[in-house]
């Protein structure tokens, strides 16, 4: 698990000397009320604060940054910290916290960042049709400036797609032209990302013999001995178009599906070798 943003996070907390503001909270926009609600229960948070003692300066900058993406589709969570008037972090969680949660302590509260954390994987998804190729390269979170939103896991790889410019830590490479032609150039795309963000998982989409085809060019590297290869994941909703909500929506379910089972799997075999080392002593 990656954990610089916690580590840097931890380290800003300390530099102040401050009671740090941790708000943990689901801000899944999935109606046109989501928004509302999102606030209602960020004022409930905020009172909460309030009392135990946060400073006005503190809640207005949290009053900023709490909220959400609204134009990211499928589930998200948010966790923001604060102290001393400075946003120390905000990230969108890739799943949203067991419960609303907010807390004024002496560190930040971040376990619902590690959570979030722990059940990513750096991830490439490549999207074919017969159109071409796009090859997304997504590290765990993206590594922003601490007053910057950071975005994890697939709410990072939406955000690749949706934004006007570039995420940090988002490598895209897009091929245009019939499959033939580009086919070669789109396995060595795939191989090149997978190298740049230690990918564990490649998540494959799109027009089958196409699929097919790319399988056939990715096995012998993934087969060589060496370094673990990634798991290849075949996942649904093709290669979307425009930037269309419903398609990412679905591609998005699709790919966090994968990684759901993919981390379970690395979880249980932790778990596993745990059990026999017990067993052993």
């Amino acid at each position: 698990m990656d954990l610089r943003s916690v580590v840097s996070l931890y380290e800003s907390a300390e530099n102040l000397g401050a009671p740090v503001a941790s708000v943990h909270l689901d801000t899944t926009h999935d109606d046109r009320l989501s928004a509302t609600h999102i606030e209602h229960r960020w004022r409930a948070l905020r009172d909460g604060l309030a009392e135990h003692g946060c400073d006005e300066a503190t809640l207005t900058v949290l009053d900023k940054a709490v909220g959400g993406v609204p134009d990211l589709p499928g589930p998200q969570g948010e966790s923001v910290f604060a102290a001393d008037g400075r946003l120390l972090g905000v990230h969108t969680l890739a799943a949203p916290p067991l419960r609303d949660h907010a807390s004024l302590l002496p560190i930040p509260d971040a376990l619902a960042l590690v959570v979030d954390l722990d059940h990513q994987l750096p991830h490439v998804v490549v999207a074919v049709d017969e159109h071409g190729a796009d090859v997304d390269a997504f590290p765990v979170s993206a590594e922003q400036p601490d007053t910057r939103r950071t975005f994890h896991g697939s709410t990072l790889h939406l955000a690749g797609l949706l934004a006007d410019g570039p995420v940090t830590g988002v490598t895209r490479r897009r091929r245009e032209g019939p499959w033939a032609a580009v086919a070669d150039q789109v396995a060595q795309d795939v191989l090149a990302a997978v190298g740049e963000v230690k990918a564990r998982m490649v998540a494959v989409t799109g027009d089958p013999q196409a699929l097919e085809s790319l399988r056939d060019r990715l096995s012998p590297a993934f087969s060589a001995p060496g370094d673990i290869p990634p798991d290849l994941v075949l996942v649904t909703g093709g290669r979307p178009s425009g930037g269309d909500p419903a398609a990412l929506a679905e591609l998005r379910r699709s790919v966090d599906a994968a990684l759901h089972d993919a981390t379970t799997a690395r979880h249980r075999a932790a778990l596993e070798r745990f059990r026999g080392d017990l067993a052993r002593r």
